[in-house]
C-alpha cells in the first residue's frame, strides 16, 4: 500500500540459486504467543500503541492520491476503531517531503485517517477483524511496512506485505469485491487478487502468517495465497533444506522488521471520487492482534540476554565485537590451523609480550555456547598448561565448517534486527551493520575486534570447542 496500484514488474531475477552445505529445518510449528493486541475498548485511540499520520504520506506528485490525513479521522467508539474518509476543504496546508526541508503549501479536498503501530514486528501472525467501506475512489488497506538502511549513502531496502487492498475496478459492480494481496521487497513485488463477495457488507477476519519459510494469507480462516521462500525446481519447499542440494530462494520475501498500518486512501486523477462516492465513509476495525512463535520469542530472549551480558562485561563493545561473539559461537576458531609449529610460535610470542585488563578466564559464546573463549591469563597464572590449550585449539579448528556462510547471513539478519530494536545507542552501529552485511555478501564472515575494544580490554584468548574444553581443559580450573 506504499502507493495504490503501484506494482514494480520485474519478471526476471526474482529467484536466486544457492547450494546448502548443512541440513536445515526452516519451519517452526511451535505454539503462537500473543504479543500485541488492541480491541479498541476505550473512547480514544491508544497512543501507546498507535501513531496517527498527519499530513500527506508518500506520493509527492499526487499521482495516486491527494488527501490530507488528520488524527481526528481516527475515532474509537463503542469498541470499534473508525478510520473516516471525508470530503472537506483544507486550504494552505503545510506539506514537507523527506528530500527537502522546504515547506510547501497546498489545498486539499479530502481528509482521511491512517495509523501506524509504534511497535515493529518480525516474523509472526497478524490478525484483524475489519469491515471496509465501498465507493469509487477509495482504497482501504491493512498492511505492514518497514525499511532497512543498506548503504552509508542513505539507500534503504523496502519491506511490505499488503494483507488486503480494495480499490477501483473496471466494473463498478466489483467495488469492494476484488481482494488484492501483495509482497514487496527491495524494489521487487508480487501481487495477486481474487473476486469474492461484497466485503463492505459485513466484518471479515483477515490473517497473514509471515513465517521464515512462507507467507500465507487467510480470510475468515480460508487460505487464499501462499508465498514460499524456497524452491527446488518447481517444487515448493515447506520445511527442510538438505546438505549438498541446490535450491532457489525467493527474492520477493520480506525479512526486516515492519510496522502495522491501517488506512483509507482517497485516490486522485481519473481514479478520484465522483458524484456516486458516499462521504463520509468509514473503515471499521474490531481488533488487531499480533502473535509470534514460542521458539522465536525464546530465541529473542536469549539474544537479548547475551547482548546485555556482553555489554555488562565489556561496556565499550561495538556491534563489531557483539557480532564476533555470535559468529565465534557458530564457527569457533576463525581459521583452520595448517601449520601447528607456527601456531605454537605465535602463541609463545603472544604470551611473552601481552598485557590484559581482562580477568575473565572463561567465556561461553553466543546463545548456543558451542565454543568457549579461554583467556591466555590462565596460562600465565599456571592453571592451564600451554601445550594443553594449544592442542585443544588445534582440535577445535579441525571441527570448523566454514562453508555455509549464507545460512549464517540469514541468522545474523535475525540477530541484528533484535539488537536494533533494543535501542542500545551503540557507537557506529549503522556503519558497522552495513560493513558486516557487505562482508557476508562477499561470502566472508570473520572480523577483528574493534579498535576501542582492543585498546580498552586488550583481549588475548583462544577459542575452543565446548566439549573439548569440558574434557581437556576444565579439569585444570
Amino acid at each position: 500500500m506504499l502507493f495504490p496500484f503501484l506494482s514494480i514488474s520485474q519478471k526476471n531475477s526474482k529467484w536466486a540459486k544457492f547450494t546448502v552445505f548443512e541440513d536445515k529445518i526452516i519451519c517452526d510449528d511451535s505454539p503462537w504467543i500473543l504479543v500485541f493486541e488492541d480491541n479498541f475498548d476505550g473512547d480514544r485511540l491508544d497512543i501507546n500503541n498507535w501513531e496517527p499520520y498527519i499530513g500527506v504520506p508518500r506520493d509527492p506528485n499526487y499521482k495516486y492520491q491527494k488527501t490530507w490525513h488528520k488524527s481526528e479521522n481516527a475515532i474509537v467508539e463503542e469498541g470499534i476503531l473508525k478510520l473516516v474518509a471525508k470530503q472537506e476543504q483544507m486550504d494552505s496546508m503545510p506539506v514537507i517531503w523527506w528530500w527537502t526541508p522546504t515547506i510547501l503549501y497546498d489545498d486539499f479536498e479530502y481528509t482521511s485517517g491512517e495509523i501506524w503501530s509504534k511497535s515493529v514486528f518480525t516474523n509472526g501472525k497478524l490478525e484483524a477483524r475489519i469491515k471496509i467501506p465501498k465507493g469509487w475512489g477509495f482504497c482501504p488497506a491493512l498492511w505492514m511496512y518497514g525499511e532497512k538502511k543498506i548503504s552509508e549513502h542513505g539507500k534503504n531496502r523496502n519491506n511490505e506485505i499488503d494483507v488486503f487492498e480494495f480499490s477501483n475496478e473496471k466494473r463498478r459492480s466489483d467495488l469492494a469485491k476484488i481482494h488484492r494481496m501483495s509482497v514487496h521487497y527491495n524494489g521487487l513485488s508480487r501481487s495477486t487478487g481474487y473476486r469474492g463477495d461484497d466485503f463492505s457488507a459485513d466484518f471479515h477476519t483477515f490473517t497473514m502468517i509471515w513465517d521464515e519459510n512462507k507467507i500465507e494469507f487467510y480470510v475468515d480462516g480460508i487460505l487464499k495465497r501462499t508465498d514460499y521462500k524456497y524452491k527446488k525446481g518447481w517444487k515448493n519447499i515447506d520445511c527442510q533444506l538438505y546438505a549438498g542440494k541446490n535450491y532457489k530462494e525467493n527474492k520477493v520475501f520480506t525479512t526486516d522488521p515492519m510496522n502495522i498500518v491501517l488506512n483509507i486512501a482517497v485516490l486522485s486523477g481519473k481514479r478520484a471520487p465522483d458524484h456516486t462516492t458516499p462521504f463520509p465513509s468509514v473503515m471499521e476495525v474490531d481488533y488487531v492482534r499480533y502473535f509470534q512463535r514460542e521458539k522465536q520469542i525464546e530465541f529473542e530472549r536469549k539474544i537479548k540476554q547475551s547482548v546485555h551480558s556482553q555489554l555488562q562485561t565489556y561496556p565499550k563493545s561495538t556491534l563489531q565485537d557483539i557480532y564476533k561473539n555470535f559468529f565465534q559461537d557458530r564457527f569457533g576458531p576463525e581459521h583452520a590451523i595448517i601449520d601447528t609449529a607456527s601456531a605454537k610460535l605465535y602463541l609463545e610470542n603472544e604470551l611473552a609480550s601481552f598485557e590484559t585488563s581482562n580477568n575473565v578466564e572463561i567465556e561461553f559464546l553466543g546463545i548456543n555456547h558451542n565454543y568457549v573463549r579461554i583467556n591466555l591469563i590462565t596460562i600465565k597464572q599456571g592453571k592451564i598448561p600451554q601445550e594443553k590449550l594449544l592442542s585443544a585449539f588445534h582440535n577445535s579448528a579441525k571441527k570448523v565448517n566454514q562453508n555455509d556462510v549464507k545460512a549464517w547471513q540469514s541468522e545474523w539478519e535475525k540477530i541484528v534486527n533484535i539488537i536494533e530494536r533494543m535501542i542500545l545507542n551503540i557507537p557506529d552501529f549503522e556503519k558497522d551493520k552495513i560493513e558486516i552485511e557487505n562482508l557476508l555478501k562477499q561470502g566472508k564472515y570473520a572480523v577483528r575486534h574493534s579498535t576501542v575494544f582492543h585498546e580498552t580490554y586488550k583481549p588475548h584468548y583462544r577459542t575452543v570447542d565446548k566439549n573439548i574444553y569440558e574434557q581437556e581443559l576444565k579439569p585444570f580450573l
